[in-house]
Parts: structure tokens; sequence; C-alpha cells
């Protein structure tokens, strides 16, 4: 009896650890979700969802950091004044047997810092002949634009200011009926505001947050709109 209860706890928990990967995997991450798929000594490294400026074309710039760490770096080139969603992609073949492990960053259109968007992992197990990688695909998905200025929308616009700020940040949505969702994120996507919104007009406090670049989201049924704040 007494092992089978064990054996009933440790099934419960299996399925605990479980249950939050694909609850996470849902929540909004402006820099987008990083996975890799592998094939014999080929690796694609992949950032879906990512939000970017649309008129940017990407780059994939693959690095060697050190024997078993390499850099993926989205360096974009062009810009207008439009916000999209991603997906982004580069393969990697001729890779030799061993575990790697992949910084990846991208370059902001808009102010040219590099940002830090998180580590990929993967293991190589076939052998081949060659001494090092090759980039072999890329791949950049169409604009999908996310602060479209079509009338039907219920949320069309999105206003930050002041921006740069330093306590009071004042949020305008034309357009707004009766209920959008308000989050703020820092550069790496972690949610640090998230607030429930009524009103074209809303401030929000933010001297606690410290110094540094912001991502702001207003969301409802409809439609998404992501802006950027600089906090002083």
């Amino acid at each position: 009896m007494k092992k089978l209860h064990y054996n009933i706890i440790k099934t419960l928990v299996y399925i605990l650890l479980l249950i939050p990967f694909p609850i996470r995997a849902q929540e909004w991450n402006p820099l987008g979700i990083l996975s890799v798929e592998t094939e014999g000594n080929s690796a694609t490294l992949k950032n879906d969802s990512a939000w970017r400026n649309c008129g940017c074309n990407y780059e994939m710039i693959i690095y060697q950091i050190n024997d078993d760490t390499l850099g993926w770096y989205q360096k974009g080139i062009g810009l207008t004044n439009c916000d999209c969603i991603f997906n982004l992609s580069v393969t990697l073949d001729s890779l030799n047997p061993g575990d790697y492990f992949v910084k990846t960053s991208f370059e902001d259109s808009y102010s040219g810092d590099t940002i830090y968007i998180g580590l990929i992992t993967f293991t190589i197990l076939e052998q081949n002949t060659f001494n090092g990688y090759a980039k072999t695909a890329e791949y950049q998905s169409p604009c999908g634009i996310i602060n479209s200025n079509t009338k039907s929308h219920q949320l069309n616009s999105i206003s930050i200011s002041p921006n740069p700020v330093n306590n009071i940040l004042t949020i305008r949505a034309s357009g707004l009926a009766n209920h959008a969702i308000l989050q703020i994120c820092n550069t790496n996507g972690k949610k640090l505001i998230e607030r429930d919104i009524f009103h074209t007009e809303t401030q929000i406090n933010i001297g606690k947050l410290p110094a540094g670049v912001y991502i702001v989201r207003l969301q409802n049924e409809k439609v998404a709109l992501v802006g950027k704040m600089v906090k002083e």
C-alpha cells in the first residue's frame, strides 16, 4: 500500500512539473519565443513571435564565442514607423558532435542598442568530416502588423508621455471602447506591471522601476499595440 501511495504521489509530481510549461508559453514576450530543431549534424535556431520594426530586414550573424558557445545576432537593416511580429530562423550545418549554447540578441532599430533575448541549447550526436559549422539558410516571415490604424479596430493608436519619464506615466489610447489590458515589461520580456484600463487616458506611477528601457503593451480583444518608454 505504501508503494502504491508513493507511485501515485510520484505521478502527481510529474504532472505538476509539466503543467506550467504550456501556460508560460502562452504569456506574451516581446522578444519572442526561442527554440531549436536538430537533424543529424544540423540545427535550426528559431525566434518566433518577436516584436520588431516593420521596415527591417534582419541579417543573421553567427559568431563563435568559445568551443561550445555561439552567438546569434539579428542585425536590423532599414527603419519605418511601424511595429510587427516576425518569425526568424537560421540553420547551421556541419556541426561537430557535442553540447551547444547559443546566446541570442538583436539590434534595436529605434535606439541601436543590443538587446539580449536568451539562451538556446542543443546537442549534436552525428559525426561529420568538417572542422566547423556553416550557415546554410535564413528565414524572415512577412510582417504581421500589430499597430494597425484601421478604423474598424476598437483600439488604433497609443501615446506615451512624457518619454523619458521619471515617475508619472500618461498613456492615451484613441478609440478605446470599454476595456483593455495594459502591461509594462522589461527588455527581457518580464512583466512588471499589469492593469485593466477603462478610459482613453490612464496615469501610472512607475517611480519604483529602475532606470532603463521598458516595453508598453496595450491589448483588447481585437488588436495589440506596443510602444517603448525610457525611465530616467
